[in-house]
């Protein structure tokens, strides 16, 4: 069942660069990718949000311009232009370069909710963030953040985790 997704993700992670597909439908690809790969907390919900803060965000685009998606038998719905207060009623969130300025605060607000939060923006793990996309060699690369997970209440797969690049444990 999730062998799909993870054939999917270890060609992303280990292919041979950001090549033809670009950076924003490669990081679209690892969000649908860890959205399949986690649990949620008593999830009572049909279906996945992935919420972004800011309407321009080209990973929230790429996402949306794929059109109906499934994860685990369930629709995923993309939000964007979605506002502070509404972020914590989201599944998945996600942080681009707009989202800078208050990402502290964001972070803040879902600290304990069962919300992936996921960003490229530097220093993300560090500031709470759960899964932090950065560039490595002209390849796409993650780490994650368990002590962030663990305080939402949200799990990842063990081979998710076995890819990333860094992992903060405290």
């Amino acid at each position: 069942m999730l062998l799909l997704p993870w054939c999917l993700l270890c060609g992303l992670f280990w292919g041979n660069g950001v090549g033809a597909t670009g950076i924003p439908e490669l990081k679209a690809a690892f969000v649908l990718n860890f959205a399949k790969l986690t649990r949620w907390p008593n999830t009572t919900r049909q279906g996945l949000e992935v919420c972004f803060a800011t309407v321009a965000e080209a990973v929230g685009s790429a996402l949306a311009e794929q059109g109906e998606t499934w994860v685990n038998a369930a629709p995923l719905q993309v939000r964007r232009g979605v506002g502070l207060k509404e972020l914590p009623a989201c599944d998945i969130v996600y942080l681009g370069a707009a989202d800078e300025y208050r990402s502290r605060d964001i972070l803040a607000k879902l600290s304990e909710r069962p919300v992936l939060t996921i960003s490229d923006l530097s220093g993300f793990n560090q500031a709470g963030g759960m899964i932090e996309l950065f560039l490595e060699e002209g390849k796409l690369r993650f780490a994650v953040n368990l002590a962030a997970l663990k305080r939402a209440g949200i799990e990842i797969n063990a081979r998710l985790l076995g890819l990333a690049r860094g992992v903060i444990r405290e």
